[in-house]
Parts: C-alpha cells; structure tokens; sequence
C-alpha cells in the first residue's frame, strides 16, 4: 500500500505536483517540503517508520509541531492547514467527510513509500463463513 502525503489544501505546493498517467493523485517531491511543519503519529508506529525514512531520504529535517496516536486527527488538522503529515492510500478514503478535505499527494518511487500488507492463516485450518467473507472483501478492496 503506498503512502501518500497530507496537505492542507491550499498550500503553496501544489504547482510543483504533476499528474502522471494512471495515477489517482499527482505526485509532489517530499524534498519541497524543508522549513515546513509536520504532523506525525507516534514514534513506534508503522506509519511514522515510513515517514522517518521518506523525510530523511529526501534530506528534510522535520519541524514537528505535533505528535498523535491517531492518524486521523492528524489528516483533519492538515485539511486545516496545520502542517503535513502522511498516510497509506487505502487510510485516505476511510472515514472520510464533506466537511474536510485535505490535498493528497503521491510520493515518488524512489522514496519507497509504501508498505506491505497480509493476512495470514494456517494451512488447512478451519476458516468460518466470517473469515472467508472478510478474506474476500480485502482482496476485493486491495
């Protein structure tokens, strides 16, 4: 699942996105963002793992301004301007609203932001009609 970056949606930025073909959102280089303040979950969290290596391998010194457990504070506080943070793609749809709307950039290959997921069950082990239907749905949604 690859990651995506979080912005307010004004911010001055955005005329350095390009929109490549097949792609969903535009992509911006992380490398912009120097000098900006970030918004990040907590160290220890997956999703900060990425960040960390993302922000370092563009060569950005993070300005934390703020730090929280929950991923989904974070994306609504950049939809108020508050900073940047990042986010997998498949988390940029859930528990969405009309009320907020932060921009959502694409991060270039090479950073490899992304990370895997899977789901894991014994060989030959007894599934329920519920684990086979959820196994179903996440295929289905990835």
């Amino acid at each position: 699942d690859p990651f995506l970056r979080v912005a307010p949606p004004d911010h001055p930025y955005a005329d350095h996105a390009v929109l490549r073909e097949g792609m969903k959102y535009p992509e911006l280089d992380p490398a912009l963002l120097g000098g900006e303040p970030f918004l990040m979950v907590s160290k220890g969290q997956r999703i900060r793992h990425v960040a960390d290596r993302v922000l370092h391998q563009a060569g950005v010194a993070p300005q934390i301004v703020f730090t929280s457990r929950n991923y989904e504070t974070l994306r609504r506080l950049c939809a108020q301007g508050m900073g940047y943070t990042f986010v997998p793609r498949h988390y940029a749809g859930m528990l969405g609203g009309e009320s907020y709307r932060p921009a959502y950039y694409a991060i270039p290959e090479r950073y490899e932001a992304f990370w895997e997921l899977s789901v894991v069950t014994l060989k030959d082990a007894y599934l329920s009609r519920a684990a086979k239907a959820f196994l179903r749905s996440f295929k289905e949604s990835i």
